[in-house]
């Protein structure tokens, strides 16, 4: 029961928040008047961060423990999100992607609790919150649609 609190459930909340972003994400992006080319960047981003903070989040565990980790990058994550749809300027945008994809390796997807979970997801069961998500966003929007 403790992991579940602890590790599962803020790792299915966090896959579900990512969901309803995928969706939206370029079209965001696209009101900034870019390309699909610096869409197509800002997207990337995310994933640059997590390759580029693979170790160094390694170290900041070992120094930090797995638990202060985790929230540390719970709360980058969640004032990035919220910063990144607040800023009026594309670079800044693909500097809050970074560290979303930064924070994403700070604990939330190490240690064993999490490693069966992360092995499934790597397989392709993350599409799983992330569809629910997703779903949530249509179904959230149909009264929109309606007038």
């Amino acid at each position: 029961m403790h992991l579940l609190l602890a590790v599962y459930l803020p790792a299915l909340v966090f896959a579900i928040s990512r969901g309803l972003l995928i969706p939206v994400m370029p079209l965001f992006v696209r009101s900034f008047d870019v390309s699909y080319a610096l869409v197509g960047l800002v997207l990337a981003a995310e994933s640059v961060g997590t390759l580029l903070s693979d170790m160094p989040a390694g170290v900041l565990i070992r120094r930090m423990g797995h638990k202060r980790a985790m929230l540390l990058g719970a709360a980058f994550s969640v004032v990035g999100a919220l910063a990144m749809f607040w800023t009026e300027n594309l670079a800044w945008v693909i500097f809050f992607r970074l560290l979303s994809g930064g924070v994403r390796r700070s604990g939330a997807y190490r240690g064993m609790p999490i490693s069966p979970i992360w092995c499934r997801f790597s397989g392709g069961v993350d599409r799983s919150p992330s569809w629910v998500g997703s779903v949530v966003l249509v179904l959230l929007s149909v009264p929109l649609w309606a007038d």
